[in-house]
């Protein structure tokens, strides 16, 4: 059993799966671990927020069965690499450590394959993803690399990665630490989408990431927010840029006799598979001033679009379901499209009313705060 339990001596890194949309957790010890009964393993998975909808995550290998893990879905998001929000997975895991359970050698110096991960959620397009601690641990989650052989921690904190550009905090349950795996397959994203009236006509915008495999786009319409017909086809740029912003109008609307009038884009991939766009809807009656906020509902950063008839001031207040002000700022309108970031990510969850007042308009609309 020589090596057994050797203190804080383990690092772990993150690798290319057996498909493009599977990345393996391993772990390399500074010194062989012999007759082996792992009795806790800890790490966490951030995936760019940018991705919509949010990737599910399973594990499709365990390569040591004494160990059974759960997955949590952490709510909401975490800031990583200069507050870019980062969807966060914990993996927890408890090991069998009875008389009967296998033993497992884990050789130093080597990577040691612990789980192999699978993510999916929609068409699959090439991208980044993270193992990850996060400070303090994430604070009200455990989202950091810890593992234990028989209650003997094992977990390198002034190094917790290796690979490939790992970046090691001094203590990882202090400061943030990370190791990237690029060119994961997940799933095709759109980032936002906006559909403003502009005279008579409907403008649509739309960006996405990670469209290496992006095909085409179908604009589509609905008069009843159910039934959706093509517009037209937008071919991708295929220019060698993973984010890319598409527009197109879509002419005198006012002939299509509805009040109300639904968009949505569906993406197509190279492979056939298709995604889809949140819907927007334009209101024909609303004359003057034209707002949205992208997304809603919103976790911590939403964008406040205004289509202002001129150029002048007006004032922003947010308010709570029982009237109180709970955000309240100043903006400078040009003609045109205005856009501003709206930060909910402090506002406890609930719905919220936010009014663009300015001298010749006063407009409302409704927010929706998420866990």
């Amino acid at each position: 059993m020589a090596g057994l339990g050797v203190a804080q001596s383990t690092q772990a890194t993150l690798k290319t799966g057996s498909a493009g949309n599977t990345a393996i957790v391993a772990i390399k010890p500074a010194s062989a671990i012999n007759g082996a009964k792992i009795s806790t393993v800890n790490f966490a998975i951030a995936i760019p927020a940018s991705v919509i909808p949010r990737p599910t995550v399973s594990i499709i290998n365990n390569f040591n069965t004494n160990l059974t893990y759960n997955i949590d879905v952490i709510a909401g998001t975490q800031n990583i690499e200069a507050a870019t929000p980062y969807y966060i997975y914990d993996f927890a895991a408890d090991g069998n450590v009875s008389a009967g359970a296998a033993l497992v050698n884990y050789t130093s110096g080597v990577d040691n394959n612990l789980v192999e991960i699978a993510f999916g959620g929609g068409p699959l397009a090439t991208s980044t993803v993270k193992i990850v601690s996060l400070p303090n641990g994430g604070n009200s989650f455990n989202s950091s690399f810890y593992i234990a052989n028989l209650g003997v921690d094992l977990t390198n904190y002034t190094s917790m990665y290796y690979g490939t550009s790992p970046v090691n905090s001094a203590s990882g349950l202090a400061g943030l630490s990370y190791l990237n795996l690029a060119g994961v397959s997940l799933p095709t994203k759109f980032t936002n989408f906006l559909a403003l009236k502009k005279d008579d006509n409907a403008d649509l915008s739309w960006t996405v990431d990670n469209e290496d495999n992006n095909a085409y786009f179908d604009v589509q319409r609905s008069l009843d927010g159910r039934l959706f017909t093509d517009v037209t086809r937008v071919n991708a740029l295929r220019n060698g840029r993973s984010l890319n912003t598409y527009s197109i109008p879509d002419l005198n609307i006012s002939r299509l006799g509805s009040r109300v009038i639904y968009y949505r884009i569906k993406q197509v991939e190279t492979s056939g598979d298709i995604t889809y766009s949140e819907v927007r809807q334009l209101n024909l009656d609303k004359k003057n001033l034209t707002i949205g906020l992208y997304p809603n509902p919103v976790v911590s950063i939403t964008k406040l679009v205004v289509d202002a008839p001129e150029a002048g001031k007006a004032f922003i207040i947010v308010r709570d379901a029982t009237g109180k002000t709970v955000q309240q700022f100043n903006m400078d309108f040009v003609k045109g499209i205005n856009q501003k970031d709206l930060n909910a990510s402090m506002l406890p969850a609930g719905d919220y009313n936010v009014t663009v007042m300015g001298e010749k308009f006063n407009q409302t609309i409704k927010m929706t705060k998420g866990n």
